[in-house]
């Protein structure tokens, strides 16, 4: 991926120096999108801040649901904390990058700003918008989101990310096409970055000299060889390890790696001379990513897999605090969680202050991994833990239940309690 990065680096350093670029970077599921942005990072200046968004199948139909969740990073705002702390962080923020704005053009701003963030808005607020029809509503939201966008890119060095962009719901799109269309006359210096399994044909359009394509392919034969030799730690490999290594994944980079861990754990191979040979057991071997995935659950204990069916149904990224309450144990104390963490399947993604109690957020290596494990279980149990994890949120954030309707239909419609589903869609 040396070219690609170059392409990225070139645009880095252009965007410091002239105006925003934004960069869809595409391919399918393991193909190195999010490892190729996780390595241009660290080679960011110190002065850029890194934001970034993902976005869910669940929230595919919720409309401004990823614009949302944009300016909720951007603004530092967790969406499990309460109303007032939302909507005083919002105006602080506003009141900030609008400094050289008067009190009424900061005003509206947060009160349109608010509405597309579905935050309750005062009388005040609300009888202004139930006054305006649709088209004057969203061209005011419209003009304050390109108004916010201009003063952050002016006040704010920074990287934003949009990660599986192929989920992100037509509204916010058709919303980051009017930022984006309008990044060449701004005077920012930011990079915008999104990953998407193929192209987004609404981004067709935009000024090519503003906006880059990057497509990931799969890796050639000699890419393949360098990453077997490098992943095996020898100078040498055996062709026909290799051959088997690229018949195999085809290329893809996730489906390499789990197939040599797999090759490495068991193991079926072996170093002769400082070069590595397959075994010649190689009927052991799975013979799809799927089996080399669910091979891994078969050295976990049966509470460690229970874990992560469980997070495999509530998502990618999951609180434990849910995790805990399916299952019925604090599955830190009882080291069930390390376990599940030391296989590589999941790790710890942060931890952040929900509703005056800390919470943890553990996350799925990759996306394919929680699909496996999730389409792996019987419907019966798919159910039970939908059905149980919606009346978890219920519980725990009760708060403020409205910023989880969308999880709660979805979660209550596939555990198969369709009138509870239909009070939340």
């Amino acid at each position: 991926r040396q070219d690609c990065m170059k392409q990225l680096l070139e645009l880095l350093h252009q965007s410091q120096s002239s105006c925003s670029y934004v960069v869809g970077i595409s391919g399918p599921a393991g193909i190195g999108k999010s490892l190729l942005i996780e390595e241009l990072l660290p080679q960011c200046p110190d002065s850029m801040k890194v934001i970034k968004t993902e976005c869910r199948p669940a929230y595919a139909n919720s409309p401004y649901y990823l614009i949302s969740n944009m300016l909720m990073n951007i603004m530092n705002i967790n969406p499990g904390e309460s109303l007032i702390v939302k909507q005083s962080r919002i105006i602080s923020y506003i009141s900030f990058i609008m400094s050289k704005y008067d009190e009424e053009a900061v005003r509206r701003s947060y009160q349109f700003i608010s509405f597309l963030m579905g935050i309750e808005l005062d009388k005040e607020t609300r009888d202004i918008i139930t006054s305006m029809d649709t088209k004057s509503i969203y061209q005011e939201v419209t003009n304050q989101l390109l108004l916010l966008f201009h003063e952050f890119e002016y006040r704010v060095h920074a990287v934003i990310i949009v990660e599986d962009m192929h989920w992100a719901d037509a509204k916010s799109i058709a919303l980051l096409k009017e930022i984006w269309g309008n990044a060449a006359e701004r005077s920012g210096h930011n990079i915008y970055l999104y990953t998407s399994r193929s192209n987004i044909e609404a981004f067709s359009d935009l000024n090519r000299e503003h906006h880059r394509y990057i497509i990931l392919s799969a890796l050639s034969s000699e890419d393949v060889a360098e990453y077997v030799k490098l992943y095996m730690g020898c100078s040498a490999v055996d062709k026909a390890f290799t051959d088997y290594v690229n018949s195999f994944s085809g290329g893809n980079p996730l489906y390499m790696y789990e197939l040599l861990k797999y090759i490495k754990k068991v193991p079926l191979y072996h170093i002769a001379q400082n070069t590595a040979y397959l075994g010649k057991d190689m009927a052991k071997i799975p013979d799809s990513l799927s089996s080399l995935i669910l091979s891994k659950l078969n050295y976990l204990s049966q509470a460690a897999t229970e874990l992560a069916q469980a997070a495999s149904v509530i998502g990618k990224d999951f609180p434990l605090t849910i995790v805990n309450k399916l299952l019925g144990k604090d599955t830190e104390r009882e080291h069930v969680l390390k376990e599940a963490v030391d296989s590589n399947i999941i790790y710890s993604k942060a931890t952040y202050t929900n509703n005056g109690r800390m919470e943890r957020q553990y996350s799925f290596a990759h996306e394919t991994e929680r699909e496996t494990i999730y389409n792996s279980m019987l419907n019966k149990k798919k159910s039970y833990y939908h059905r149980e994890t919606a009346k978890a949120i219920e519980v725990l954030y009760a708060r403020n239940i409205e910023g989880y309707f969308e999880v709660l239909g979805e979660h209550f419609e596939k555990g198969e309690e369709f009138i509870k589903a239909s009070e939340y869609y």
